[in-house]
Formats: C-alpha cells, sequence, structure tokens
C-alpha cells in the first residue's frame, strides 16, 4: 500500500478522494439553506450520490483486484446516481414534489441501470461493460433535461461542470475504455467546481442589497431563476404577467427580474416605489410558496415581505 502515494493513477486517486469529501463538507455546509425549499430533495440525491462515487474510487484505487465488470458496474452506477439530483429539480413543484422521487426518478435509475445489471448478470462480471446506443441515448435524453433546465440562468457554467462530472465515469462504458479508463477519477474534482461555482452564484445573491421592495423582489427572483431553472420561473413568470395585465401593474417579470413598465402600454407612468410593489411582491410570494415555505421567501424579501398573503389569490 506504501506504493500508493507515489503511483501517477494512485496520486490521481487521492486528489479525486480530496474533492469528494470537500464537495460533502460543502453541500452540508448549504442543508439549511436548502431546508425550507422543495430542493431539499433534489439535496438528498446528490448527498445520496456520493455514495456510489466513493464506491467507484475504491474500485479503481483496487483495480487489479477486481473484475472489469464489476469496474465498470461502479462507473455505470456512480454516472446514473448523479443524474438524479437534476431530474429531482424538474418535479420540485410542491405537492407533486413528494411523489416525484417514486414515480420519475426511481424509474429512471431502474431503465438506465437494467443494461449494466443484465450484462452483468449474464458474464457475472468477468468481462468488461459496454453500453450501447439505446443506454447512451437514455443518459443523453436524460442530461439534456436536467442541464436545459440551467442554461440561460448564472448557474449555466456550473451544469456544465456538473453534467462533465456525469459523463467522465460512462467514457470508459461508452466504448472510449483504452483512451479514458481513468476519467472517473476526474468526476469527482468537477462536481466540486460545480458546486463551488453555484455556492459562489448564491453566496452573490444574498448579499445584494434589498433597499427598496423593487430590489428585494428581483433578488428572490433570481436566486428562484438561477437554482429552480429555467423551466419553473418561465411558468411562474407567465403567471405573474397575467396578474400584471389584469391588474394593470406598473413592472413586469422577465426572466432577468422586474422591469419598469407595464404591460399594458397605454399607461404611461411606471412608478416602482414600495408601495407600486406591495401587490408584485405579494403575489410572486402566493406563486413561490408551492417551492419554499412561506416564511422563507417572507425572509428573503424582508423588511418588504412582511404581511405577504398566504391566502389563495383569484386567478
Amino acid at each position: 500500500m506504501g506504493d500508493l502515494f507515489f503511483e501517477g493513477d494512485a496520486a490521481l486517486f487521492w486528489v479525486s478522494a480530496v474533492c469528494l469529501a470537500a464537495f460533502v463538507r460543502l453541500l452540508l455546509l448549504r442543508r439549511s439553506a436548502l431546508a425550507r425549499t422543495s430542493l431539499a430533495h433534489a439535496w438528498r440525491w446528490l448527498l445520496i450520490s456520493v455514495i456510489p462515487i466513493a464506491l467507484m474510487q475504491l474500485c479503481h484505487l483496487n483495480k487489479d483486484q477486481i473484475a472489469p465488470g464489476v469496474l465498470n458496474g461502479s462507473e455505470w452506477l456512480a454516472g446514473v446516481m448523479l443524474m438524479t439530483a437534476p431530474i429531482a429539480v424538474l418535479g420540485a413543484r410542491r405537492p407533486g414534489a413528494r411523489a416525484w422521487p417514486w414515480f420519475v426518478v426511481l424509474p429512471l435509475i431502474i431503465v438506465l441501470l437494467w443494461p449494466a445489471v443484465s450484462e452483468l448478470l449474464s458474464n457475472r462480471g468477468r468481462e468488461p461493460l459496454t453500453a450501447g446506443t439505446p443506454a447512451l441515448m437514455g443518459f443523453v435524453i436524460a442530461g439534456l433535461m436536467g442541464f436545459g433546465n440551467f442554461f440561460g440562468t448564472r448557474n449555466t457554467l456550473s451544469a456544465m461542470f456538473y453534467f462533465t462530472a456525469v459523463a467522465f465515469p460512462l467514457l470508459p462504458v461508452a466504448g472510449y475504455r483504452d483512451q479514458f479508463w481513468l476519467s472517473p477519477l476526474f468526476s469527482a474534482p468537477a462536481l466540486l467546481v460545480s458546486g463551488l461555482l453555484a455556492d459562489h452564484r448564491y453566496q452573490t445573491l444574498v448579499q445584494v442589497p434589498k433597499g427598496s421592495a423593487f430590489e428585494a423582489a428581483n433578488r428572490l427572483w433570481l436566486i428562484f431563476r438561477d437554482f429552480f431553472g429555467i423551466v419553473w420561473a418561465k411558468r411562474v413568470m407567465d403567471r405573474m404577467n397575467l396578474f400584471a395585465a389584469r391588474e394593470r401593474w406598473t413592472v413586469t417579470l422577465t426572466l432577468d427580474g422586474f422591469l419598469c413598465g407595464a404591460v399594458d402600454s397605454s399607461l404611461e407612468s411606471c412608478a416602482v416605489d414600495n408601495a407600486a410593489m406591495k401587490r408584485p411582491v405579494e403575489t410572486l410570494v402566493w406563486l413561490l410558496r408551492r417551492f419554499a415555505d412561506t416564511e422563507w421567501l417572507q425572509e428573503q424579501l424582508d423588511p418588504f415581505g412582511t404581511g405577504a398573503t398566504t391566502e389563495t389569490i383569484d386567478v
């Protein structure tokens, strides 16, 4: 074992292990920030996915004593489990968020894992695993769904690193075993970079000053857009602007935040003082309560979120 600290691939293992430990620490530090939102489900899946990554790392450390199929199986499992967190975000709206893991995420795991399990059972792990075109297409489709949700947000680069972390374990089983047999060990570093980028974005947003209701609402909106993704942001934005048109607000909501200017162009004045933002803030809290606790939403808006309605708003 002493030689492990001097061999090139073993050194990469230790770098990968340290990066994974740092990523777990980052996850645990940010648990409280997500606990009162429906992203807590995605957080749990992400924490669970650390286990197969660690297993994959250990298999690579002892690759000479492990059957080729078992080594490839650990890589396949790591890639599958890393897909769960971004897919969980797509089902983040309450109350469906509780059922989403059972009816979407778990079936996804079974479908993506089944080809590997079938091949392992047939050759008992003695032969390397190779993912066929249908299996790879499953990963591609799931990846596009998960990554596409963050494309166009300020977490785009973080998402790119995340799905690089997904791709690294899958390269050996995708037919590039000889060229990229060490690529799975790069998964944890890519995952850590992704987490650090997302954390930097969150820290930047929470430090945005809330000098007015307009600024506070924009701050909350950007947190929602960047961490729940474009899919949910677009749906909430459309609902907000229905209210804006009907009630003739002097602000409209875009993907980049609130803008001064009414949906009805006949309104000439453009007031964005705190009084003018009272109704938009109330409506935003009402719509986002499906994704986070009302108390958490009000805290993000304080002191302008106090008294935001929790009652049903007529559409």
